[in-house]
């Protein structure tokens, strides 16, 4: 009778730990990766530098050539005809409405410092244009959440640029721009719109708010949870993107993992986990380098970058909220059932360790690339 009532206990635990492995495939295991760009224009030629995410770049390259005996900078010498072409095909200019010729300038490299690829394409238009259009598709057929931010400068003017799914279009109108009638976007509205996506399509940030908020026990324990990790995003995304203070992503994302991994184990073994505001507080400190990367490479001005740190960090906030709006009544309702929490608490828990103790393997692996 007792290994029966313990066999159907488990039964929910093992099957969610079951499903979270095999969704856990490769494009989980590094769900956020974010590129950068600088693009001149002078007369009908574009010269675009790209700074790429180094762990989407060997993600792209063919199975073939991953040798774990390569490092990463031998990898990325060894595959650079492979990466010049994919970045000619899937980011593309056109100028008036025509095609630009690409032309790679140089091979690309690996910059550890900031932990990316570096390579140069400048764009051949047929003629000078008043009309520029920037497209791109990297990364697109990864399935990850691949942000991509890019100054255009021209005639001493900079606009700044976001891509990220489904925006993959930026229209820049030179004539004007140039001649300062149409100044850069502040950034507010479109870093508050990818705060927001960012933890939404973040698998680890929707994980590790679930496994939070599975064990509070009061509206205002929730609430001093969620701010606190916002808090600490903030303070290190600023740190970060002003030059502060930077950690390279290789150190970041393994990091990540293993917060996750911890408030997990934590849950499982302790249904009144210590220190919880501290360990949220800390994750926040760790995922805001993270972003900060890509706002440091861009080299917004200081006027443009502050909107975009009060926007995206106001989207992350908004985005939480949108996680534990619909989570809480669950939690409230299971408050009312003492013997099944329990089995929820550990359940849930279970699977979200499995998955984050499985992308500190993938992410350790690529960081050693």
């Amino acid at each position: 009778m007792y290994s029966s009532s313990m066999a159907r206990r488990w039964v929910v635990p093992v099957t969610l730990v079951a499903v979270a492995l095999c969704s856990a495939g490769p494009a989980a295991g590094h769900p956020f990766a974010a590129s950068a760009f600088d693009a001149s224009a002078v007369d009908g030629e574009i010269t675009v530098q790209f700074s790429l995410d180094r762990a989407a770049v060997i993600e792209m390259l063919p199975q073939t050539a991953l040798q774990p005996s390569l490092s990463g900078e031998e990898l990325i010498g060894r595959n650079s005809s492979t990466i010049v072409e994919y970045v000619e095909r899937h980011f593309t200019v056109r100028g008036g409405g025509d095609p630009c010729t690409a032309r790679s300038t140089g091979s690309p490299r690996l910059d550890r410092p900031t932990d990316t690829v570096k390579t140069e394409v400048v764009y051949r238009c047929a003629r000078s244009v008043d009309i520029v259009t920037l497209s791109t598709s990297l990364f697109a057929e990864q399935g990850a959440q691949h942000e991509m931010i890019g100054t255009f400068r021209h005639g001493g003017q900079q606009y700044s640029v976001l891509f990220s799914r489904p925006t993959d279009q930026a229209v820049i109108e030179l004539r004007g721009f140039a001649a300062g009638l149409r100044a850069p976007p502040s950034g507010f509205g479109g870093f508050f719109g990818q705060g927001v996506l960012h933890i939404l399509r973040g698998l680890d940030h929707v994980l590790f708010v679930i496994a939070l908020v599975s064990v509070v026990s009061s509206w205002l324990e929730l609430a001093k949870i969620v701010t606190s990790f916002t808090l600490a995003h903030s303070i290190t995304l600023a740190l970060g993107a002003l030059e502060v203070l930077k950690i390279p992503p290789r150190i970041v994302e393994p990091l990540i993992a293993i917060s996750i991994l911890y408030v997990a184990i934590e849950n499982v073994l302790r249904e009144h986990p210590r220190a919880r505001l501290g360990v949220t507080f800390g994750f926040g400190i760790v995922h805001g380098f993270g972003f900060s990367t890509v706002l440091r490479d861009l080299g917004l001005p200081r006027a443009h970058l502050v909107p975009a740190l009060v926007g995206f960090n106001l989207g992350v906030e908004v985005g939480q909220l949108l996680i534990v709006a619909p989570l809480a009544p669950l939690l409230w309702w299971l408050r009312r059932r003492a013997s099944m929490r329990p089995r929820v608490r550990i359940s849930v828990n279970l699977g979200i360790a499995s998955v984050a103790a499985w992308w500190f393997v993938q992410r350790a692996l690529l960081s050693g690339s």
